[in-house]
């Protein structure tokens, strides 16, 4: 699965939301239909050279998004719904406290939980403590001072395990 919701409030991916350019909000919904089509996962730049795959744009930039988009490290460079350009450039996006409420809100969810990228110690709340960023891997890349974490949820509350490398 590219995304899972926990407990029909907290929503869950390896990057974070998928983008939204305004009107009707369909992500959710668009994501939970079952004719969501299976394909690989390809760079969206890569659509216009394989026209089998342009009907299905708006699915490839949803996926895209759900694993490889981060918090916008400024508010200022986004659009007016929360959406930017990321420094990791390429077709990957990032978003802002406004882009991640309305995502939240629209869809009736309380928080996202995403991985993606490394964190100190493992874990990062962000974005009025509605984003929980978790990064499994203690030592990432030789890395000596991060830390790795897990999340669970028991008795209806997130607990979280930190270790250190």
């Amino acid at each position: 699965p590219l995304a899972a919701i926990i407990n029909n409030s907290v929503f869950c991916s390896h990057g974070g939301i998928p983008r939204y350019a305004g009107g009707e909000d369909d992500r959710l919904r668009t994501l939970t239909d079952p004719s969501f089509p299976c394909f690989p996962l390809v760079n969206p730049k890569c659509l216009e050279s394989v026209p089998a795959l342009q009907a299905y744009q708006k699915h490839l930039l949803y996926a895209w998004d759900l694993m490889w988009s981060d918090p916008c490290p400024s508010p200022t460079a986004c659009n007016p719904h929360g959406f930017g350009p990321n420094p990791r450039g390429g077709a990957t996006i990032s978003y802002n406290t406004h882009a991640l409420r309305t995502f939240l809100t629209n869809n009736r969810l309380t928080a996202v939980i995403r991985g993606h990228q490394e964190r100190l110690s493992g874990v990062k709340l962000s974005h009025e403590s509605q984003l929980l960023t978790v990064f499994s891997t203690s030592g990432y890349c030789g890395h000596s001072n991060n830390a790795g974490a897990v999340i669970y949820t028991a008795d209806g509350c997130m607990h979280f395990i930190s270790k250190t490398f």
